[in-house]
C-alpha cells in the first residue's frame, strides 16, 4: 500500500490537536484501509464536529485524488460505530444516505458532487467502491467537547429509520410576501423575449447544481447557499442576466415520496419552499433571473426508480402535480427573480428511438442512429410527452403567465425539416395528455459538437429563422470545449445577433469533461455585458 504524510502548504504535514493525518494514496477497501490504519498506530479518521470535518475534507479534497475518502464509520447491521470506539455525536450525511438496504456499509468523504465535506455510505469490500482513505494517527480523535456541533446533528446515528409516508417538518422562517417588482414580467412576444416593451436576450449559465439532485429541501440548501451565492454574483459582475437550475434530477432528496412511490409533499423537512424563496431572494440582489429544471432524462442511476413511477402511473404523477409542483408554483410565482421552469432534461436520453406508430407525434423513426436513447431506452414519445403536459398545464394553470419549456438534447427534436420532428410542438403535447394549457411557452435546445463537428440541426450552423418555429428559441446548453473550434464570444456573438433568445454556457461549477472553465465561461458573458440593441438580440441588462 502507498501512504503518505499529508501536508499543510509546503510543508506537508497536518496535526488536529495531537492527531496526526496520513493518507492512503490508493484506492482500498474499507476493511484494508483500517488495517493499513491500525498497523500505523491509529485508525481510519473519526469525526466529530463540523470543525473538524472541514479540516479532513481539505485533506481529502487536496489529495487530488478523483476517489471518496474512507472515514472510520462502518455500520454493523444494527448501528452505526467508529472503528476507534469513539462516541458516534456527529455526522454530515449527503442526501440520501446514508442507506443499509444493501448489507454491511461505510462511510466515506464525497469527494465529487460537492465541495462542503459531506459523507456518503459505500459497500465496505466491494470493488467497484474502493477508495482512498485517511488514517488518524498517534492522539485525540478530537471527541465530542460538549460544544454544540454545527453539522446535520449532534446525535448517535443509530440504524437508519425506514422513511415514513408523512413529512417531518422542522422550523422554518415565514419569508413573508414577495419584494415588489421593479420591472414588468418577462413574457412572450413573438419569437422574442419582453420585458418593460422591449425585447430581451437572456445571457447566461447552467449552474447546474452544487450537489446534483441535492440542493434544496432538507435543510440541504443552509450547506450550499454561499456556493450558490458565489456564482451569483460571477454571473452579475461579468455582464449576465439569467441562469439554469436543476432541482429533483431523479428524486433523490426531493420530493418526497412515501414507500409506495407516491409523492406527499416537497420534502420531508418541510424547508423546501424556504429554500428556493432563499435563492430566489438573493438571485434578485443581482438581478439575475432563474430558471428551475425539474428532471432529468439524461441518465438513469440509482434514484431513477421514482421517476420512473411518475412517467408511468397517472396518479403517481398526479401525486406530485397536487402535493408538490402546485404548491412551489403558488409559493414563487410572483417572486422577481422567477424566470421559468424547464420540464425535463433531455428526454432523448431514455427515450425508445425507431420506434414506429401510426400517429406522427409518438413516431420516433427519426431518431434512428441519431444516439438517442443512450441511457436507456425506457420510454416511448407519448409516455414522454404526457409526462411534460400534465406538469405544463399545471403551471400554467396556477400561473398563466408563466414560461415554460423542455430542455432537448438538439434543434432535431424542434424542427419539422432536415429529418426532424418537432415533438415539442402543442399538437403533440396536446395529444399526448390531453390538457390544452399544457403546451411550452418557449423551445429551448441543446448543442454539442460530436468528434469536431456540429450536427446539420445546431443553432450555430443557423439563424433561427431557418427553423420556421413559431416560439423563442434558447439555446440551453452549449460550450467552447464542444464548440467544433469556435471560439465561446464568437458562439455568443451568433445567438445574440441570428435571432435566438438566449444562451446558456455548460457549466458554471466546470466538473466533468465536457465543460468549459469558468473563466471561458464569463468571458463569453463579458463580450455581450451591457448590451441593448433592440434591432438584434435586445436587452441583456433587466430591471427585476
Amino acid at each position: 500500500m502507498m501512504l503518505s504524510s499529508i501536508l499543510l502548504s509546503a510543508a506537508l504535514m497536518y496535526h488536529v490537536a495531537a492527531e496526526h493525518l496520513e493518507m492512503i494514496e490508493k484506492p482500498v477497501s474499507f476493511s484494508d484501509a483500517e488495517k493499513e490504519c491500525v498497523e500505523k498506530g491509529g485508525h481510519l479518521a473519526s469525526i466529530h464536529d463540523r470543525n473538524h470535518n472541514d479540516r479532513l475534507k481539505d485533506v481529502c479534497r487536496g489529495s487530488g485524488s478523483p476517489h471518496n475518502c474512507w472515514i472510520g464509520l462502518k455500520h454493523d447491521g444494527q448501528t452505526w460505530q467508529w472503528t476507534d470506539g469513539t462516541t458516534v455525536d456527529y455526522t454530515f450525511w449527503h442526501g440520501g444516505s446514508p442507506t443499509t438496504e444493501t448489507g454491511t456499509v461505510c462511510g466515506a468523504l464525497l469527494r465529487q458532487y460537492t465541495d462542503v465535506g459531506e459523507w456518503i455510505s459505500e459497500k465496505c469490500d466491494a470493488p467497484e467502491t474502493h477508495a482512498v482513505a485517511i488514517c488518524s494517527i498517534g492522539g485525540s480523535q478530537n471527541p465530542n467537547t460538549g460544544r454544540q456541533n454545527t453539522g446535520h446533528t449532534n446525535q448517535p446515528v443509530m440504524s437508519q429509520p425506514a422513511v415514513t409516508s408523512q413529512p417531518v417538518t422542522m422550523a422554518v422562517t415565514d419569508l413573508g410576501k414577495a419584494p415588489a417588482r421593479k420591472g414588468t414580467r418577462l413574457t412572450v412576444k413573438g419569437t422574442h423575449f419582453e420585458q418593460n416593451g422591449k425585447k430581451v436576450f437572456l445571457s447566461g449559465v447552467n449552474q447546474a447544481w452544487v450537489s446534483n439532485g441535492h440542493d434544496f429541501g432538507d435543510n440541504n440548501y443552509e450547506y450550499r447557499h454561499l456556493e450558490f451565492e458565489k456564482y451569483l454574483k460571477m454571473v452579475y459582475q461579468n455582464g449576465g442576466n439569467s441562469m439554469r437550475v436543476w432541482v429533483h434530477d431523479e428524486g433523490a432528496v426531493t420530493p418526497h415520496f412515501d414507500a409506495s412511490g407516491m409523492v406527499v409533499s416537497l420534502d420531508q423537512k418541510g424547508t423546501f419552499i424556504n429554500d428556493i424563496k432563499k435563492y430566489l431572494r438573493k438571485a434578485l440582489e443581482y438581478n439575475i433571473l432563474i430558471f428551475f429544471c425539474l428532471w432529468n432524462g439524461a441518465q438513469a442511476q440509482n434514484d431513477h426508480i421514482k421517476i420512473d413511477g411518475l412517467i408511468k402511473d397517472e396518479a403517481k404523477l398526479q401525486s406530485y402535480i397536487d402535493n408538490a409542483l402546485i404548491p412551489w408554483v403558488k409559493a414563487v410565482k410572483d417572486e422577481p427573480a422567477m424566470g421559468g421552469w424547464d420540464i425535463i432534461n433531455e428526454m432523448e436520453g431514455e427515450i425508445k428511438p425507431n420506434l414506429a406508430n401510426a400517429e406522427p407525434c409518438f413516431d420516433t423513426n427519426f431518431l434512428l442512429n441519431s444516439g438517442a436513447g443512450w441511457a436507456g431506452q425506457l420510454y416511448t414519445s407519448q409516455q414522454f410527452l404526457k409526462f411534460i403536459n400534465w406538469q405544463a398545464d399545471a403551471i400554467r394553470q396556477v400561473d398563466p403567465q408563466a414560461l415554460v419549456t423542455a430542455g432537448s438534447w438538439e434543434a432535431r427534436s424542434n424542427v419539422d425539416k432536415w429529418g426532424g420532428f418537432n415533438v415539442y410542438k402543442d399538437e403533440c403535447l396536446v395529444k399526448a395528455g390531453g390538457k390544452k394549457m399544457g403546451t411550452l411557452t418557449f423551445y429551448s435546445s441543446h448543442t454539442y459538437a460530436w468528434q469536431g463537428k456540429y450536427s446539420e440541426f445546431s443553432p450555430f450552423k443557423h439563424v433561427v429563422a431557418d427553423y420556421g418555429l413559431k416560439k423563442p428559441l434558447v439555446v440551453a446548453e452549449f460550450n467552447q470545449v464542444s464548440g467544433a473550434g469556435m471560439d465561446i464570444v464568437d458562439q455568443f456573438k451568433h445567438l445574440y445577433t441570428s435571432g435566438y433568445t438566449g444562451g446558456w454556457t455548460w457549466h458554471i461549477r466546470a466538473e466533468g469533461g465536457n465543460t468549459d472553465s469558468p473563466a471561458t465561461q464569463m468571458r463569453g458573458l463579458l463580450s455581450l455585458k451591457g448590451k441593448d440593441d433592440l434591432t438584434s438580440g435586445g436587452m441583456i441588462p433587466l430591471t427585476l
